[in-house]
């Protein structure tokens, strides 16, 4: 998403059970868009080592609905918009 000009991150934090990061949209593109791509990407590329790695761990994320077999992401997850230096620190 930078290489394509969609986003410049600015920071990012890989916490045990969540990721933080804060990134700037570039004109053009809507948060929507750019958050679901970002974590479809990030599913597909998890998903992907589990099966070839810790199969046994990718069981612990089955859900096995009629839209999906693995849940990786809560379904709706938190977006602040950092508008200003005060909101940011």
């Amino acid at each position: 998403m930078v290489k394509e000009n969609r986003i410049e991150v600015n920071a990012f934090s890989i916490m045990s059970n969540h990721i933080h990061l804060i990134w700037q949209i570039l004109e053009g593109h809507e948060r929507e868009s750019v958050q679901r791509d970002f974590l479809k990407f990030i599913f597909q590329t998890i998903i992907r080592d589990l099966k070839k790695n810790h199969p046994s761990v990718l069981q612990k994320f089955y859900v096995g609905t009629k839209d999906r077999k693995y849940q990786i992401w809560e379904r709706k997850p938190l977006s602040i918009s950092l508008w200003n230096q005060s909101v940011l620190m």
